[in-house]
């Protein structure tokens, strides 16, 4: 299980094509050098 900076459960999907699939993600998390927050 994962939580958020106010400790509530966070997960986020989203299909990226471009690199072959879903991914998930957590709210505050790490960023990769191609990719831009929103």
């Amino acid at each position: 299980m994962a939580r958020d900076a106010q400790g509530n459960i966070a997960l986020l999907s989203s299909h990226f094509p471009q690199h072959g699939g879903e991914y998930l993600f957590l709210p505050g998390g790490r960023f990769e050098n191609d990719e831009t927050p929103l």
